[in-house]
């Protein structure tokens, strides 16, 4: 693809991640408005909030076979109009039903923007430049966090959260629309991802070095997400308003928009499995300090930096990694692989959240924060030891130097 159409796919993905995730996150610093005007605790709503996220990983792999068929242009015009719809749902008056219909809607577009988005750049950029480009698009991901942390934070004052979900409808209408001029670009593997289904797509998975992916993203997003989903709660306790929180939000994502581009470019240099063992110790350690240091907010911005860091850097190099396999003789479609590693992204804010909460709930502040540095050790743990297994399975058949995570 010539460089002027494989930015454009590049941007494209970037603008449409950045969008859902600003219209899935907009909503966290009055996560305690949204509870007291729900009439459900922190618990429960971290049901309603993970919820939607289990209802699109169920779809992930399905829908990265049917974009190896069909392109990955429709799921991203239709994931869209579907986000925009939802918004509006949000703003109609109603309880818990209306807004849990509301989140499994976002919850099934989100991983369905970022797996088709995910797919396109990896083709694009499939000669040269994949990690930091798959690092970029996964850091706008947290580009549209900031942008709600801070749209909501700001008006909470002035409008309702129902009031905002309705003024974000405009971004993904007007969305919709340019997503329908994108490139397509073509398929890693011409000729073949036709051939592949579920079947040998659920073989690849589950080899060692896909496995470990798979168990990396998991593990990273959920420790990510579940750290964004406490803090409100946490500044509750400390006295601080929306406002507040919208600002201590900002290291978090600003760890994430620097450091994982640039790890993706040192990666593209000298290899992926060190950075990983790298980020998830720091995380696990940022973790564990923020729980044994307690909610100070002199600590708190570095703590929240490293974690970022440690999510965006994480899913990046491992989205990159799933390509790479993927791309070789006899593997799936780059769309179904990513799919899949996708899928298991979704299990971390459909199941961190609500862990995270009722642990918070129940034991309070040092074991939910215990329990996110306990989920980046088996990070670490499964890049260590599972990463550089063979690969042979189905119709791939390489050895452990070919498929380790390097």
């Amino acid at each position: 693809m010539a460089p002027g159409p494989r930015r454009r796919v590049l941007w494209t993905g970037v603008s449409s991640v950045l969008c859902v995730f600003l219209c899935s996150f907009f909503l966290v610093p009055v996560y305690p408005t949204v509870s007291r005007d729900l009439g459900v605790g922190p618990d429960l709503l971290g049901l309603l909030v993970g919820g939607g996220q289990l209802f699109g990983a169920a779809l992930q792999i399905p829908a990265g076979l049917a974009a190896d068929r069909f392109g990955r242009r429709p799921f991203l015009v239709g994931s869209l109009a579907t986000t925009a719809a939802c918004q509006v749902l949000r703003w109609a008056p109603g309880g818990v039903l209306t807004f849990g219909m509301a989140q499994a809607g976002v919850g099934l577009c989100l991983p369905l923007i970022v797996s088709s988005s995910s797919a396109a750049v990896a083709d694009a950029y499939a000669e040269a430049g994949r990690a930091q480009a798959l690092g970029m698009l996964l850091a706008s991901a947290n580009v549209g966090q900031v942008l709600g942390y801070l749209v909501t934070g700001q008006l909470a004052g002035w409008l309702t959260w129902r009031q905002v979900s309705l003024a974000l409808t405009l971004p993904p209408a007007l969305l919709t629309i340019l997503a329908f001029g994108v490139p397509e670009p073509s398929r890693s593997q011409p000729g073949t991802v036709q051939e592949v289904g579920l079947g040998p797509t659920l073989r690849f998975l589950i080899a060692a070095a896909p496995a470990s992916l798979l168990a990396v993203v998991a593990l990273a997003v959920a420790a990510g997400n579940s750290s964004t989903y406490l803090l409100p709660f946490v500044d509750r306790g400390l006295g601080l308003d929306a406002r507040a929180t919208s600002f201590l939000l900002l290291p978090y994502v600003a760890g994430s928009v620097v450091l994982a581009p640039l790890t993706g470019r040192v990666a593209d240099r000298r290899g992926a499995r060190p950075l990983m063992l790298a980020w998830s110790g720091t995380g696990a350690l940022a973790a564990a300090g923020f729980a044994f240091l307690g909610p100070r907010i002199a600590w708190m911005p570095l703590c929240y930096v490293l974690l970022g860091g440690t999510t965006g850097s994480l899913t990046g190099l491992a989205a990159a990694r799933m390509a790479e396999l993927a791309s070789r003789p006899g593997g799936p479609g780059v769309g179904a692989a990513l799919g899949g590693l996708r899928s298991t992204q979704s299990l971390g804010p459909a199941l961190g959240p609500p862990l995270a909460g009722l642990i918070y709930v129940e034991a309070g502040f040092r074991p939910a924060f215990l329990i996110l540095a306990a989920e980046l050790v088996a990070a670490f743990a499964a890049v260590a030891v599972l990463a550089g297994r063979p690969l042979s399975v189905g119709q791939v058949q390489t050895t452990a130097d070919d498929v380790a995570v390097s």
